[in-house]
């Protein structure tokens, strides 16, 4: 069209101007600001879709191509809803909301389902089931919350990880608080890898091949993260407590309950605390049909961090980017200004800040050769708050109240990440969409098409395939990994990495990931098809382990004066049946609050419990008093309050001896009070301990030591309350303003030719 009317016919150029009447002139000029906005990056922000897959064979992909895609998915993603606008904050919360973390996935896998997890309709099985630590359930209304947690030993919610496993370095952001981090599962990663088994160690251990998830279909275009054909996606996600001093219309903010591991404080005290955190950054994983290496995009609050003076370091030099500006004029969360003028409480620049744990405190105990971290703890005073640029410099857009041009010329960093940011941000700020106008696309990240697979035609009979050994072969493929950014000595390399993930390495999202394996039983290794946390997180997952929970407590009070007897049914064991020829060894105690004395507990079987576990008949033998364990019953704890009660010190109290020729369990535990009247008593004050001494790979013991896997016991929390309904106002969107053009040059040409 914009041809036939001259914008581009020789003939028209040749024309004298003057002869052109005035109606043609301004036809023009119309024409030609029409037809630039065609070829420019149209953003859709009312209708959200997140797509499938690139909507072109990678034979045809552009750059453009795939930093569309990576905010076409943003935006899909921070919708409240299937093809809505993003989430109107704080009435509307992100579809990823409603997933489950990897922790949640892991911790709730086996029979009898683990305790502290809450599923939908009872069936862990489904994507959207929570796990909740112990410390966590002692919070009013805390299935209203998600939870920033970890697994076991690996502190993967706020060390940063290195290639194939984590660093012992977090980040510590201007305010003296620890960055955290969770990695979300979509609905179809969920059910792919709790179908396919691969929670369980066993099933690892019987692998024979390399991984491959699914990858959906190229045609889908529904949107829905649920849908098999939209392929897996996985997220990390970095955050900051919302500290007073941040604007929280300009972040997406969320309460959740922050877990701190008992190992990471001071007191040795695991905590669990409702806190606003603030979203920082977010990675996007997709393995699509068309790019099964998965499409790698990250996205960063634009006021994490400034941009280093210099380039990337060259290939081959082990230092990053240490580059910082002597100083900056704004308060970046991971560069305030208190690190101007090499502020001895600032670390060097993009490097581990120091620890702030003295002596052994606050360490892994399953890495007692690094250095502990304090979470709960203000920074060291000497090196201890981090300060960091980003590594590769970027054009953050321009928020304004009217549309900001697109960058001309373009930068030479992710040039067209630069020129989507920019037309994203305008409308995004246009429809009152904050807080997401205030994050931008750093870039994505792909293979270029003579590494992948051809095409075939129809698209639909493209297999999905694993490509990590087109990427790594014991080096990375870098020529097959695009795009590509330019070192100091001129190199270009695919570097790409999140200034609040990979703070202090240089990152190459595709050439690390290609890397990640599994190791079967036999010590053979297959690619786990670009995923870490396999092997990082499901080592840790209790299947192999003992599992016990406790019913709650029943009272024989009946009348004043009866005396103080409380009951409870206690029951568990080993889920993985690899283990289940495998003797049982417990503990059982109760741990009472400082208002009460100790108890005399006895226990009896179950015979009428509806599980079909091998009760514990003859193999009962009391613990004397001098037989307390390590962390069985010389330890004080404070636990907080539930809902209308008190603080309390609790103390353990040495309880019974269990021993069964099979891993399972299940007994009627009775806690006697001798002396007191049962109106004297709470019995959901008293908490059960189960301390496990099995023999087998499944055993709960580290070094010989008994852990202590105490149980709290908790009311059901109330209905949460409905969350209010919003009402989007509607705008004209893009198809509007074509249409709308379009009817403007009708007009125009009819004009022309009455003429």
């Amino acid at each position: 069209m914009c041809a036939q009317v001259g914008i581009s016919d020789p003939g028209f150029r040749k024309r004298s101007f003057r002869a052109l009447k005035l109606k043609q002139v301004l036809l023009a000029i119309l024409l030609a600001a029409f037809c630039s906005t065609l070829q420019a990056q149209v953003c859709s922000v009312e209708q959200t879709r997140i797509p499938a897959d690139i909507p072109v064979p990678n034979v045809e992909a552009t750059e453009s191509t795939f930093q569309q895609f990576a905010w076409d998915s943003f935006l899909g993603l921070n919708a409240a809803q299937v093809g809505g606008a993003p989430a109107s904050v704080p009435l509307q919360k992100p579809l990823w909301t409603s997933w489950s973390s990897v922790v949640d996935m892991l911790s709730c896998q086996g029979t009898p389902t683990p305790a502290g997890c809450v599923c939908p309709n009872g069936d862990c099985a489904e994507a959207g089931s929570r796990f909740f630590p112990s410390a966590c359930r002692a919070i009013p209304g805390y299935q209203d919350y998600r939870v920033m947690q970890q697994r076991g030993p690996v502190d993967d919610m706020f060390l940063l990880a290195e290639v194939g496993e984590l660093s012992n370095s977090p980040v510590i952001d201007r305010f003296g608080d620890f960055l955290r981090y969770e990695i979300m599962v979509s609905p179809v990663t969920y059910d792919n890898i709790v179908g396919d088994g691969l929670w369980d160690q066993s099933v690892i251990d019987g692998i024979d091949e390399e991984l491959v998830m699914h990858c959906g279909t190229a045609e889908y275009q529904g949107g829905d993260p649920a849908n098999t054909d939209m392929g897996n996606i996985v997220l990390k996600l970095a955050w900051m407590n919302a500290n007073d001093a941040l604007n929280l219309d300009q972040y997406y903010a969320e309460e959740m309950l922050v877990y701190t591991p008992g190992y990471r404080s001071p007191d040795g005290v695991e905590r669990c605390e409702v806190q606003t955190m603030a979203l920082v950054g977010m990675h996007i994983a997709h393995k699509t049909l068309r790019q099964p290496n998965w499409i790698w995009s990250t996205f960063e609050h634009r006021d994490v961090a400034p941009n280093c003076t210099d380039a990337m370091t060259d290939p081959g030099i082990t230092d990053t980017n240490m580059s910082c500006p002597d100083s900056v004029d704004s308060e970046f969360n991971l560069y305030g200004s208190q690190c101007n003028a090499d502020d001895p409480a600032c670390a060097p620049c993009n490097t581990g800040p120091a620890s702030n744990a003295l002596g052994d405190l606050c360490r892994n105990p399953t890495t007692p050769g690094l250095e502990g971290w304090c979470l709960d703890q203000p920074p060291t005073p000497l090196g201890g708050t981090s300060k960091l640029c980003r590594h590769v410099a970027v054009v953050p857009p321009e928020i304004e109240t009217v549309p900001a041009p697109i960058p001309d010329p373009l930068p030479d960093n992710y040039p067209q990440a630069a020129a989507w940011n920019q037309a994203c941000a305008n409308e995004l700020v246009m429809g009152g969409h904050d807080p997401w106008s205030h994050y931008m696309l750093i870039s994505s990240q792909w293979l270029v098409a003579g590494a992948l697979p051809p095409e075939p035609k129809p698209p639909e009979t493209l297999t999905c395939e694993s490509v990590a050994d087109e990427v790594f072969f014991g080096i990375v493929n870098a020529g097959a990994i695009e795009p590509k950014v330019r070192s100091r000595g001129g190199t270009e390399r695919p570097f790409l990495g999140n200034i609040t993930m990979e703070s202090y390495t240089k990152s190459n999202c595709i050439g690390c990931h290609a890397r990640a394996t599994l190791e079967n039983g036999g010590g053979q290794e297959f690619t786990s098809d670009f995923m870490y946390f396999l092997s990082l997180n499901v080592a840790e997952h209790d299947n192999n382990f003992m599992t016990y929970m406790a019913e709650d407590p029943t009272s024989s009070c009946e009348l004043p004066g009866d005396p103080a007897i409380v009951e409870f049914d206690v029951f568990g064991g080993a889920s993985n049946a690899n283990v289940a020829e495998q003797s049982l060894e417990v503990l059982v105690g109760i741990e009472v609050p400082d208002y009460l004395p100790a108890p005399v507990i006895s226990a009896r079987d179950i015979l009428d419990h509806d599980e079909p576990w091998v009760h514990s008949s003859d193999v009962i033998e009391m613990l004397a008093d001098d037989s307390c364990l390590p962390g069985a019953c010389e330890v004080d704890l404070v636990y907080a309050p539930r809902a209308g009660q008190s603080w309390h010190q609790y103390r353990s109290v040495p309880g019974l001896k269990i021993t069964a020729e099979q891993p399972q369990l299940a007994t009627h535990l009775v806690v006697e009070f001798e002396g007191l009247d049962c109106a004297d008593i709470d019995p959901l004050d008293l908490r059960v301990w189960v301390s496990d001494n099995s023999q087998g790979t499944y055993a709960n013991q580290v070094d010989g030591d008994y852990l202590d896997l105490t149980l709290f016991l908790l009311p059901d929390p109330p209905d949460p309350e409905p969350e209010a309904e919003f009402h989007a106002i509607p705008t004209l969107s893009r198809a509007g303003l074509l249409i709308l053009g379009m009817a403007v040059v009708f007009i125009g040409l009819r004009l022309s030719y009455r003429d």
